[in-house]
């Protein structure tokens, strides 16, 4: 192929053809819309959660589960629309940012096997909705991010088990307060 042709492959690649149809230069701008000033960027994103998925993996092959209550790693694992007292913005998703993580097939295997594996240190089989074990820590603010990340990213199966694992290991009647929110996610209908 000549360099010319080269080009014009390049060129086709970054700018539409189609009516309707985005160009890389136009999905990666849409992908910025709405994004928190501080946001680390989706490829940053990507690299952080799989590096601690690594970690998850290894963590659960040496049956070391206290290690997933003792790290911090929720914003990057389970990103959520809102910002961090720590963190700010810079792992904060909105709408764009989820859509254009959706379109990643690994992010979102990598997503779903990391929340999997919390939930399963906290002795809960998510594909059974069974309790084998009772681990959980009592991390009402890790299991409330799970939640809303699960929710805002659509992944109905895995937002209903956890659900029914918060049903099954807390007294969600009596939560009030700051974990009124928490309650509300507890009872929520998934997103279809």
């Amino acid at each position: 192929m000549s360099i010319s042709g080269i080009g014009r492959q390049i060129y086709s690649y970054f700018t539409p053809e189609e009516p309707g149809r985005l160009g890389l230069v136009e999905m990666l701008e849409q992908d910025m819309e709405g994004q928190e000033p501080d946001f680390v960027g989706i490829s940053v994103l990507i690299s952080k959660q799989a590096a601690q998925l690594r970690e998850f993996e290894s963590w659960a092959k040496e049956g070391r589960w206290e290690e997933f209550s003792h790290q911090h790693y929720d914003w990057w694992m389970f990103p959520i629309d809102r910002r961090s007292r720590g963190y700010g913005g810079m792992y904060t998703v909105h709408e764009n940012q989820v859509k254009a993580l959706q379109r990643r097939p690994r992010f979102m295997d990598n997503y779903k096997r990391g929340v999997a594996l919390l939930l399963y240190s906290w002795g809960w089989h998510p594909s059974r909705n069974q309790l084998f074990v009772n681990r959980f820590d009592n991390n009402l603010v890790r299991l409330g991010k799970v939640l809303q990340s699960l929710d805002l990213f659509g992944e109905k199966q895995l937002f209903e088990s956890a659900q029914e694992f918060a049903k099954q290991v807390m007294d969600v009647k009596h939560l009030s307060g700051d974990w009124t929110y928490l309650r509300t996610l507890i009872w929520k209908l998934p997103k279809d």
